[in-house]
Formats: C-alpha cells, structure tokens, sequence
C-alpha cells in the first residue's frame, strides 16, 4: 500500500509506518519497509526503537502536526485487535473516522464468508468483506 500511495517514487508523499512489536525478534521485513516508508519503530521492551507501545509513539507524532497535515493523513491500521483499537483511539483523538481503516488478525478459515470465523464485532467478514474496514460500517 505504501508503495503505490506514493513510496519510493514520490517522496514529497512518502508514506510513514509505525510499526510495533513485544521484542525486536518479532519485527519482520524492516528492510522492505524502510525501502518504500519512513519507518517508526517501537517495541515493548525497549529492545529496538521507540520503548513503549506503537500506539504511543504515534500519539508524539501527530501531536507535532498541523491540522491541514492532520487533514491529509489516511491511516491503514493492521494487527492485533487490542493494538488496532489502541491506534485508532488516538487516531480518533486528531482525525475523523474516514480517515481510519482497519484488518485486526481475526482467525479465516473457508476464506468465503461462510464459516464466520473472521467476523468483526459488527458482524462484517474480513475474508469477504476487508482486509481493511473503515472505522464505521458503512
């Protein structure tokens, strides 16, 4: 997604990442996303970048913008569901919920919108219906 919002190629547009982890043993393709994004790093631990948790760290940084900068942003939050709701709740605290769309790790497994498995709270399918969700349903 980085990569064709703008990424290498425009980087007046560069696209930014905020990603976390618990340990630095559980970060994974850093270099692919450094390639394409301004990468923001942190985990639990402390053990590489930022020390606390990503939701955090994105709070500092938004806190540094203007609100035309603010205006712009589109957010695309993938990950655990305490993670995703944590990001967007401070997401919410600076931009509207247009501009917040999400793919919690819920369990797929027909991948066809039979089983259920994958249903948010809502009762909307990520197999069928995502993999990212705007923050409202409809």
């Amino acid at each position: 997604m980085a990569r064709d919002l703008g990424g290498e190629k425009n980087t007046a547009s560069r696209a930014e990442m905020f990603i976390g982890a618990r340990t630095e043993e559980r970060l994974y393709f850093l270099d692919e996303c450094a390639a394409i994004a301004d990468c923001h790093i942190a985990t639990d631990d402390g053990s590489r970048g930022y020390k606390g948790f990503v939701s955090e760290m994105l709070r500092e940084r938004l806190q540094t913008m203007s609100q035309q900068e603010l205006d712009s942003l589109c957010f695309y939050n993938c990950g655990p569901e305490p993670m995703v709701h944590a990001a967007v709740a401070v997401q919410k605290e600076f931009c509207r919920d247009d501009q917040i769309h999400n793919a919690i790790d819920y369990m797929t497994k027909c991948g066809v919108g039979i089983c259920g498995a994958c249903n948010a709270p809502d009762g909307r399918r990520l197999c069928v219906d995502g993999p990212f969700l705007s923050n409202s349903p409809n």
